[in-house]
């Protein structure tokens, strides 16, 4: 019997006695369908020797080995829970261009799970945001940032669009709106005095999340 995975290796699935080699060969041997070329394939991308145990790779290593299992089964759907979180900015742009490269391949759906929210950008295309129980968000990313919108224009108490709004910051002559507009940003452009720039998935979801705090406490 292996050894069991030590508590920081748990969420990766790992066994600190096994090599990547032996953690293939658990994949191939738990798995009614396995695909080793693809799982091979994936550890080349990133490097990692397939003759050092699990416990003496680093935290990004053993996030490759992980993924590297869980794409050798040949999922249709594949769940990741904060699955770049060991990994320096360089490495997640790698592997966030890996991994859709081989949704576009397989037709493979992947749902990620992470709290950095920047992460998101240029990857997901359906945004679903929790926050204590709660659905604040559940629509197409493209939707969201079409109709999303920051406007900043003099002191007022309501924006010059037509929509919900989702955060609002005032000082002594200037007000700034985050909206989701039934229309698009260029409608705030009409007001004089007014401008309208669209917003990143991260701006959307952290004016939500705030808007949600200051009505829960939470």
């Amino acid at each position: 019997m292996p050894s069991a995975p030590r508590p920081e290796l748990q969420d990766k699935a790992l066994y600190r006695s096994f090599t990547v080699a032996d953690m293939l060969a658990f994949g191939r041997h738990t798995n009614r369908v396995w695909d080793q070329r693809r799982a091979l394939g994936w550890l080349e991308r990133f490097t990692v020797p397939l003759d050092r145990r699990c416990d003496r790779l680093s935290g990004g290593r053993q996030a490759q080995v992980a993924l590297a299992v869980a794409l050798g089964a040949c999922p249709s759907l594949l769940l990741l829970d904060e699955p770049l979180a060991n990994l320096d900015p360089v490495a997640r742009r790698a592997v966030t261009g890996e991994l859709l490269a081989e949704v576009a391949e397989t037709g493979m759906t992947v749902m990620l799970s992470t709290h950095v929210v920047a992460e998101l950008d240029c990857v997901s295309d359906h945004l679903l945001l929790l926050s204590h129980g709660r659905t604040l968000l559940d629509s197409n990313v493209d939707d969201l940032l079409a109709h999303h919108v920051r406007v900043t224009g003099p002191r007022a108490d309501r924006p010059p669009v037509e929509g919900q709004v989702v955060h609002a910051t005032h000082t002594a002559r200037q007000s700034t709106f985050i909206v989701r507009a039934l229309l698009g940003p260029a409608t705030a452009m009409d007001a004089p005095g007014w401008s309208g720039h669209p917003l990143a998935t991260e701006d959307i979801v952290l004016a939500h999340l705030r808007t949600s705090i200051a009505e829960t406490g939470q």
